[in-house]
C-alpha cells in the first residue's frame, strides 16, 4: 500500500525534475538563440568584404580552405571580420 507521504515525495520528485529539465531546456534554447544571433551579425559584417574585394568570395570564402569552429569563433569577435578572413584565406592554403 502506497502511503500519502510516499505519493507527496515521489510527486514532489518529478516536480523537481520536470523543473531541472525545462531549466536545461531554456538554456539550450537561449545558447542556441545567441549563436544564431552571432552568426547573423557575422555574416552581415562579412559581407561589407565583397565591397572591399572584388574577389573576396574566391580568397575567403574559398570552399577548399577549412574553416574550424575557433576560426568562426574569432571572426564573430574580430573588429573587422571580413579583414581577418580575408588575409587567413591565402595563409591555409599554404600551410597544406
Amino acid at each position: 500500500m502506497i502511503t500519502r507521504n510516499t505519493s507527496m515525495r515521489r510527486l514532489d520528485f518529478e516536480v523537481k525534475k520536470a523543473k531541472i529539465n525545462w531549466d536545461k531546456d531554456q538554456e539550450r534554447k537561449q545558447s542556441e538563440k545567441a549563436y544564431q544571433t552571432k552568426m547573423q551579425t557575422l555574416h552581415e559584417r562579412m559581407d561589407e568584404g565583397y565591397k572591399k574585394y572584388s574577389d573576396f568570395e574566391d580568397v575567403a570564402l574559398n570552399p577548399t580552405v577549412p574553416i574550424s569552429p575557433m576560426i568562426v569563433e574569432i571572426l564573430s569577435e574580430s573588429e573587422n571580420p571580413a579583414d581577418v578572413a580575408y588575409y587567413l584565406g591565402p595563409q591555409q592554403s599554404r600551410s597544406d
